[in-house]
C-alpha cells in the first residue's frame, strides 16, 4: 500500500501499465474540489470491503499497490478527470466482479456519509436488507428497483424531500423513512401492498394520502412527530393494523376513524391539542395500551370501560381534576398515569383494587414509544 503522497507521477491520467494510484486520492478529496458522487462510490465501495471480505481480497490481488483511504479529511492534489477514471476503473471492477455480491443478503451502509447511493448497488441481486440510516441522501437511484428481492429498507434520518420513484417497484415488508424531509405520503405508496411496517415519523408532512388505506397488510404505522391535523377517512380500512402513532402532531380533535381499527393493540397519541376523548374508543376492543399524555383533556369518557383489554392508559399533563369512581371497575385496567395534571387529591386517595395509580410522587413507568 502507498502513500497518496507518494503518487503525484503515477497517476491514472498517466495510464502506467501497474495502478499504482492510490484510491486515497478520491476518497481523501474535499468536498469542495470534486462532485459528490464520486465521494459517495468510494465510501460505498470502503463499507463493501469491509463488510465483504472476499471483495477485499479480490481487489487487493488485481491492484495490490492500491489502497483504501479511510481518511476523508486527507487533501491530496486531485483533478476532476482523474476522479471520473477512478470512478469509471471501479465500476467496470464492480461488475467484472458481479458474482462476489449476488448471495449477500443485507447491506450495512449507515453513517458514511453518502450523498449520492451509487447505481452499482443494482450488483446485489438477492439483497433483502439494505441499512442507509445516518447518511445525507436526497434521493435514491432508480436501479435499486433491480434489487427485487429486497424487504427492509432503513432510510432514516437523511434528507430526502420527495417519496423516491423506485419505491414504487419494490414489495418491501418494512419501510423507515423517519428522520427525513418528507411534506406529503403520496399517492404512489399503495404500491407497497407488501408493506408491514411503515415509519415516517418526525418529517414535514402536512398530508396523508387516502391510499395508505389500501395497504392491507399494513401493522404498524408510525406518523409522529409532524403536522397533521387530520387524517383520510380510508385509514379505517387497515384491517391489520395494531401499533399507531400520532403523537407530537397538530390534532385538535380525535380522528374517528381511528375508532373503526378493530385489530388496534397500542395507539399513541401523545402531545397533540385534544381537549376531549370521542365516545367512539368503547369500539376498540383489543386496546391494550393508550397514551394521551400532553393534552388538555378535562375528563375521562365512561366508554373506556368498554375497552376491555386495555392494561395501561397515560394521562399525564392534560388537566384532569379527578378520575372517576366507576374506572375502578374495568376488568384489566392496571396501570393509570396521571402526573402533571390539577389533581384535587392524590392518587394514594382512589381505592382501586386491580389498578395502580401514578401521579407525581411515583416513578411513571408508561412508555409512550412504540414498542
Amino acid at each position: 500500500m502507498i502513500n497518496s503522497s507518494d503518487c503525484s507521477s503515477t497517476r491514472p491520467s498517466d495510464r502506467t501499465p501497474l495502478l499504482v494510484t492510490t484510491i486515497s486520492y478520491l476518497s481523501g478529496l474535499p468536498q469542495e474540489d470534486a462532485p459528490e458522487q464520486w465521494i459517495s462510490l468510494i465510501r460505498f465501495f470502503n463499507r463493501l470491503r469491509d463488510q465483504i471480505p472476499e471483495a477485499a481480497a479480490a481487489w487487493e490481488r488485481e491492484y495490490p499497490r492500491a489502497c483504501f483511504q479511510r481518511d476523508p479529511l486527507q487533501k491530496p492534489h486531485f483533478q476532476d478527470d482523474e476522479a471520473i477514471e477512478w470512478n469509471v476503473i471501479i465500476r467496470d471492477w464492480l461488475i467484472a466482479n458481479k458474482s462476489l455480491f449476488q448471495n449477500v443478503a443485507s447491506l450495512n451502509l449507515q453513517s458514511c456519509n453518502l450523498e449520492y447511493l451509487p447505481a452499482d448497488i443494482s450488483i446485489f441481486e438477492n439483497l433483502r436488507e439494505l441499512l442507509l440510516t445516518d447518511n445525507c441522501l436526497k434521493g435514491l437511484p432508480d436501479q435499486l428497483k433491480d434489487c427485487t428481492r429486497l424487504q427492509k429498507l432503513d432510510l432514516e434520518g437523511n434528507k430526502i424531500e420527495v417519496w423516491p420513484v423506485c419505491l414504487n417497484h419494490l414489495s418491501l415488508s418494512k419501510l423507515n423513512l423517519s428522520r427525513n424531509a418528507l411534506r406529503e405520503i403520496p399517492d404512489e405508496v399503495e404500491a407497497q401492498q407488501e408493506l408491514r411496517h411503515l415509519d415516517v415519523s418526525s418529517n414535514q408532512l402536512t398530508r396523508c394520502s387516502s391510499r395508505v388505506g389500501g395497504l392491507q397488510w399494513l401493522e404498524s404505522l408510525n406518523l409522529s412527530g409532524n403536522q397533521l391535523n387530520v387524517l383520510p377517512d380510508d385509514i379505517e380500512n387497515l384491517s391489520r393494523l395494531c401499533k399507531l402513532n400520532l403523537s407530537f402532531n397538530s390534532f385538535d380533535q380525535f380522528p374517528v376513524q381511528v375508532c373503526k381499527l378493530r385489530s388496534l393493540k397500542k395507539l399513541y397519541f401523545a402531545h397533540n391539542a385534544l381537549d376531549e376523548l370521542p365516545e367512539c374508543l368503547g369500539e376498540m376492543r383489543c386496546l391494550e395500551k393508550a397514551d394521551f399524555s400532553g393534552n388538555k383533556i378535562r375528563s375521562i369518557p365512561r366508554a373506556i370501560l368498554d375497552c376491555c383489554e386495555l392494561r395501561q392508559l397515560g394521562l399525564d399533563a392534560n388537566l384532569l381534576q379527578d378520575i372517576p369512581s366507576w374506572l375502578g371497575d374495568h376488568p384489566c385496567l392496571s396501570f393509570l398515569s396521571v402526573q402533571t395534571n390539577p389533581m384535587s387529591k392524590d392518587a394514594s386517595s382512589y381505592n382501586f383494587p386491580r389498578m395502580r395509580v401514578y401521579d407525581a410522587r411515583f416513578q411513571n413507568p408508561f412508555c409512550c414509544t412504540v414498542a
